[in-house]
């Protein structure tokens, strides 16, 4: 019974951990009283990095938001980020093409280009 309780205690202290990481990696996160008093993301003016304030502190800006709302918000605002790569890499794969246009129109060797792939792997190093 005892090994149990533990168990369950340790169990509820990670995922409490979790949704404090997650209040800090998000931006603010505000309510909206027209709107049924439902939560907008983004809608707070910056209060500079989040990542600096302890979750407890009273000048954190997702301090009071519910476990409900900030899993919501998490996923509208990791759905935003994939649309961000997305978008960029369309650009990149835009720039590359012109890149070796020009370089076919100068005549110089192909030179290495990273591919999109490869430049996943260098921001997962940094």
């Amino acid at each position: 019974k005892t090994s149990h309780k533990a168990a369950e205690q340790k169990r509820r202290d990670s995922l409490k951990a979790g949704f404090d990481d997650l209040r800090l990696l998000l931006p603010p996160i505000t309510i909206d009283p027209e709107d049924g008093g439902e939560h907008i993301p983004g809608t707070a003016p910056p209060r500079g990095p989040a990542r600096n304030v302890p979750p407890g502190s009273e000048d954190h800006p997702n301090r009071g938001v519910s476990k409900l709302a900030l899993l919501r918000h998490s996923n509208e605002f990791i759905i935003k980020l994939s649309k961000r790569i997305e978008r960029r890499d369309a650009v990149l794969l835009q720039l590359r093409d012109e890149v070796l246009a020009l370089r076919a129109k100068l005549g110089e060797e192909d030179a290495s280009i990273p591919e999109l792939g490869e430049l996943d792997a260098i921001e997962e190093v940094e």
